[in-house]
């Protein structure tokens, strides 16, 4: 259903693949898998689901498009909009720059 074209992330039991859909639009596709994961860990990314699902529409959420629990196979796919730019990479390049250690507020506005 979609082309994987990298792997942009990934953490502990989730990786994250940049991926075209058929329609050439390009997603973030989060693949979780629950095996060894405790059951506060399952609730979690349950939980995530449900939050992005009741948030849909709102400005500066990344949306979630689709998503799919196998819970047979222990795995959780989540497809997400693509965002280019990455909050903690912004805020570390910020913090660098800045000569007292502080990320200025109104550059936080700007992006988010």
């Amino acid at each position: 259903k979609y082309a994987k074209l990298e792997c942009v992330g990934q953490g502990g039991s989730s990786k994250v693949f940049k991926v075209m859909a058929p329609n050439n639009k390009i997603y973030a596709l989060k693949r979780i898998r629950l095996q060894g994961s405790d059951r506060d860990a399952v609730s979690g990314f349950e939980d995530e689901i449900r939050l992005l699902t009741r948030l849909r529409g709102r400005h500066n959420i990344v949306q979630l498009m689709d998503f799919e629990v196998i819970r047979q196979d222990g795995m959780i796919y989540m497809v997400l909009e693509y965002g280019e730019i990455d909050l903690a990479h912004l805020l570390t390049k910020q913090h660098d720059k800045s000569k007292d250690g502080r990320v200025d507020e109104n550059f936080l506005r700007h992006y988010w």
